[in-house]
């Protein structure tokens, strides 16, 4: 079965991550604050910024 597209939830933010994130060509987690963190990868085979080094659906955990 091939996966659904993933809609952004508003504008600016990428698809791939939960809570918003901005669509740039790179970004790590020493660039989000406190408040991002820790970020779920919606589809932990799709994570364009590599923050989930585990691949367990959450990245940039402390």
């Amino acid at each position: 079965m091939k996966p659904q597209p993933l809609i952004p939830q508003s504008p600016g933010c990428h698809p791939a991550y939960d809570p918003c994130l901005p669509i740039t060509g790179d970004l790590n987690c020493g660039d989000l604050s406190t408040s991002q963190k820790p970020v779920r990868v919606k589809d932990p085979t799709n994570d364009p910024y590599e923050l989930d080094r585990e691949h367990d659906g959450t990245g940039c955990e402390d």
